[in-house]
């Protein structure tokens, strides 16, 4: 029998700009949350930093670059832990997203 424990680490940011906040919806087959509205992240790669882990899940979620800040908050829930950061865009337009599953919401909103 097998008793090895691990542990899956994910990364999220608060990507806003003007009082808006950027989430993704989840896909309605999910087995967790489906049709959530949550913030852009995933999981972390073995042996990649937290700040290198989230620069590279945005990067290929949305295809633009971030300067990490500091965690907003860490938490944990079932098996997985997460770190909400701080993050802005790294400089210049990162230009239109088209995707129906991303939007942006007023920061009033995103905290209900």
């Amino acid at each position: 029998m097998n008793n090895q424990k691990f542990q899956a680490i994910t990364a999220c940011a608060f990507i806003h700009k003007d009082g808006r906040l950027l989430v993704a919806k989840r896909a309605e087959t999910k087995q967790f949350l489906p049709g959530k509205y949550e913030l852009l992240g995933g999981h972390i790669e073995f042996g990649e930093t937290l700040q290198d882990g989230l620069r590279r899940e945005i990067r290929e979620e949305i295809h633009i670059a971030i300067i990490v800040g500091e965690p907003f908050h860490v938490f944990t829930y079932e098996t997985t832990y997460r770190v909400a950061r701080g993050c802005r865009g790294a400089g210049g337009d990162s230009g239109p997203i088209h995707t129906s599953r991303r939007r942006a919401m007023p920061g009033s909103e995103a905290v209900r």
